[in-house]
Formats: C-alpha cells, sequence, structure tokens
C-alpha cells in the first residue's frame, strides 16, 4: 500500500465516521427537543385544566349559594 492509499482510506473512515456521528447526534437532539415540547404541552394543557375545574368550582358554589339563599328566603320571611 502507498501512502496515498492510507491516506485515502483515513480519509473515509473519518467521512464515514463523521456522517455516523452526525446522525447519531442529529436523533437524539430531535428526540430530546421532541420530548421537552411534548413535557411542555402536557405542562400547559394541565394549567388549562386546572383552571377550568376551579372556575366550575366557583361557579357551582355561587349556584348552591344562591339556591340555598332562595330556599331560606320563604323560610324567614
Amino acid at each position: 500500500m502507498s501512502t496515498s492509499t492510507v491516506a485515502v482510506s483515513t480519509l473515509n473512515v473519518a467521512r464515514w465516521g463523521a456522517l455516523l456521528f452526525g446522525g447519531i447526534y442529529g436523533y437524539s437532539r430531535h428526540r430530546s427537543l421532541t420530548l421537552f415540547v411534548r413535557e411542555r404541552n402536557e405542562e400547559t394543557e394541565y394549567q388549562n385544566y386546572a383552571a377550568l375545574v376551579e372556575e366550575a368550582k366557583v361557579a357551582f358554589e355561587a349556584a348552591y349559594n344562591r339556591e340555598q339563599a332562595a330556599k331560606a328566603a320563604p323560610l324567614g320571611s
């Protein structure tokens, strides 16, 4: 083997290694970003749900208190 063949072989190994590394890095980066976005969306969705539940509790309490006041008014009069 001449030095030229060794240099070309080394260069090809380096190129394929860089391609493989880039593919693995890109896959892991995409996976981590996707997971981050999914977790953030789930957290936002949960916060929205919790806010709706709290709003429903307040509305129910207001309606329930109004009903109780309406029932008690004729008895007190």
